[in-house]
C-alpha cells in the first residue's frame, strides 16, 4: 500500500539481513483464518495444554525447556504496545534463582515471531495471510538455517528418551496450489483426515465422550469458546484474553484509520491489489 510508482522498503527484520543462502523460505499453506493462525502464534501458553497437556513435569529432564512450559501452564502475561503492534512476554517460573521468559511479537500488518528458540540463534518471521480465504490462509515462514531454534533440534524426549507425544515439527505434504515461485506445503495433519487423531485412544485414555468432535474446518471466530480451567486463575486467563483483544483492536483501529484516507483507493488497479474502492 502507498505510492505505487515506489514501494515501501522491507520491514527490518534481523532474518532479513542473513545471507540468501542461509535463508530457508517455507510457503505453508494452512485451513483456518489467518488471524486464528495469528492468535496461535503470540498465545505462548497455547503449547503447555494443548500440546503437552498430558505431561508430567517430572517425567522431563529440567535442561528440557518443556519441562519449564508444563512446570507452570498458567504464566504471568505483560503486554507491551509498540508502534508496529505490540510485545508479549510470558513467564512460566523456572527452577529457583532461574526465570524463564518467553517473547511473541505481533508486528502490522501480518507479522509474528514466535518464541520457539533463543534470542542470539533463532532468527525468524512469519508473514501470515497471504492468499487468504475465511477458511484458508498462507503463511510465509522465514528461518535462518545456521541457527538453532526448535525447527533444527531433535523432537523433545522424557526422561527415558522417549519422544514427547504432541511436540513434533508438523510433518508437511506439496499443496496443490497455483505456483509462486517457491513450493507450496500443507500440514499432513489436516480436516481430511482428523488431524491424525486416534478418537479411540482418546476415549480409552482420557474417558472423553464419545460424539466429541473437533470444530470444522474454516470455523469463525463466532464459534469460539473463551473459558479457564479450574485450575487456572482468573487473572492468568484475564490477561490472555486481553492479549487476543488488544491484537484485534488494533487492527480494526488501523482499517477505519486506512477507510477514511486514500491510501488504498491510491493503489487500485495495482497488480496483485484488488481493491475496489
Amino acid at each position: 500500500m502507498g505510492s505505487c510508482a515506489k514501494a515501501p522498503p522491507l520491514p527490518a527484520f534481523e532474518i532479513l539481513d542473513v545471507p540468501d543462502d542461509e535463508i530457508s523460505v517455507t510457503f505453508i499453506q494452512r485451513e483456518c483464518n489467518y488471524l486464528q493462525a495469528l492468535e496461535g502464534e503470540i498465545d505462548t501458553s497455547h503449547f503447555g495444554f494443548l500440546h503437552a497437556g498430558h505431561v508430567d513435569p517430572d517425567d522431563v529432564p529440567e535442561d528440557e525447556p518443556v519441562h519449564y512450559t508444563v512446570t507452570n501452564r498458567a504464566p504471568e502475561y505483560h503486554i507491551a504496545d509498540t508502534a508496529l503492534g505490540h510485545a508479549v512476554r510470558s513467564l512460566p517460573r523456572g527452577r529457583p534463582g532461574l526465570n524463564y521468559w518467553r517473547f511473541a511479537n505481533f508486528l502490522f500488518p501480518f507479522w509474528s515471531q514466535a518464541p520457539n528458540g533463543e534470542f542470539g540463534s533463532h532468527v525468524h518471521a512469519r508473514a501470515l495471510g497471504a492468499r487468504s480465504t475465511t477458511a484458508n490462509t498462507m503463511f510465509c515462514f522465514l528461518r535462518w538455517k545456521a541457527g538453532v531454534s526448535a525447527m533444527t533440534q531433535p523432537q523433545p524426549a522424557f526422561k527415558e528418551a522417549k519422544p514427547i507425544g504432541g511436540t513434533g515439527r508438523g510433518k508437511q505434504i506439496p499443496a496443490e496450489h497455483e505456483q509462486i515461485g517457491s513450493a507450496v506445503w500443507r500440514l499432513a495433519a489436516n480436516p481430511s483426515n482428523d488431524w491424525g487423531i486416534d478418537r479411540d485412544a482418546q476415549r480409552k485414555q482420557h474417558d472423553l465422550q464419545r460424539n466429541r468432535r473437533h470444530p470444522p474446518a474454516g470455523s469463525g471466530n463466532h464459534r469460539e469458546h473463551w473459558g479457564r480451567s479450574p485450575t487456572t486463575p482468573p487473572s492468568i486467563s484475564r490477561h490472555r484474553i486481553q492479549m487476543i483483544t488488544r491484537t484485534r483492536r488494533r487492527l480494526l483501529m488501523a482499517a477505519a484509520r486506512c477507510a477514511t484516507t486514500r491510501v488504498m483507493r491510491r493503489c487500485r488497479g495495482r497488480r496483485g491489489v484488488p481493491w475496489s474502492a
